[in-house]
């Protein structure tokens, strides 16, 4: 039998973009911000795992009174079969800037170790800026959901132990790390440590950009639940 990406045709998508202009909310988290979407922290981001996608989910960090918001990691992925993000139900919501100051606050360096998962090089930055533009989010129906799912079933492959992406955030992220100057780095060294960071965050150098890091239409956070 095909593939039932039918089924997931002739949804209509939620009016969204150009509707009203967007402004920008300031955090000192990025884990506490996704936490008004009841979104949790994707690492690494990725354009991997679109909305009714089954996976794995591994906690890396829970969320706790002294450290709001969850990451988690996703692997063991059951394929999806085609379902266009234009005919998902989205909405823009607006952009996000985060900075994380380390030189005049440590918990911002705790949670910027447990995002990028090293500490190897972090005390010689003294800020990481990030800015999501272009904030969507993604948030099937249950019609589509249950579709989804009855769809990998039908391809062979268990949902058993595995959850349900049920909504996304999308984004454009820019990336800019500012290392010490008293950290007498070099040139290529700074440029190393500066790719290091912005790379978790799913960014790479554009041409002339100097420290400043892009990355485009990555899941940066994502809500899960049991495959019904």
């Amino acid at each position: 039998m095909g593939r039932p990406s039918f089924l997931f045709a002739g949804f209509a998508a939620l009016a969204c973009a150009a509707c009203t202009p967007m402004t920008a909310t300031k955090s000192t988290s990025l884990q506490a911000a996704l936490t008004q979407y009841n979104m949790s922290l994707l690492r690494p981001p990725s354009n991997l795992y679109p909305p009714g996608a089954v996976a794995r989910v591994q906690v890396l960090d829970a969320a706790t009174t002294d450290s709001p918001g969850t990451i988690v990691s996703l692997g063991r992925l059951c394929p999806l079969p085609p379902m266009p993000l234009d005919s998902i139900n989205h909405s823009r919501t607006n952009d996000l800037v985060v900075t994380y100051d380390l030189s005049a606050d440590v918990t911002a360096k705790a949670e910027l170790q447990k995002i990028l998962q090293f500490n190897a090089g972090l005390n010689h930055v003294d800020k990481v800026e990030l800015s999501l533009t272009n904030v969507t989010l993604y948030r099937p129906d249950d019609v589509q959901l249950a579709a989804a799912v009855a769809a990998i079933k039908q391809q062979g492959c268990s949902v058993s132990g595995r959850k349900q992406v049920i909504a996304v955030l999308q984004a454009d992220a820019s990336v800019k790390t500012t290392v010490s100057r008293g950290a007498n780095l070099s040139v290529t060294q700074t440029q190393a440590l500066q790719r290091l960071v912005g790379g978790q965050f799913g960014a790479d150098f554009s041409v002339g950009s100097g420290e400043e890091m892009t990355g485009k239409g990555l899941f940066y956070g994502v809500e899960v639940a049991p495959p019904s």
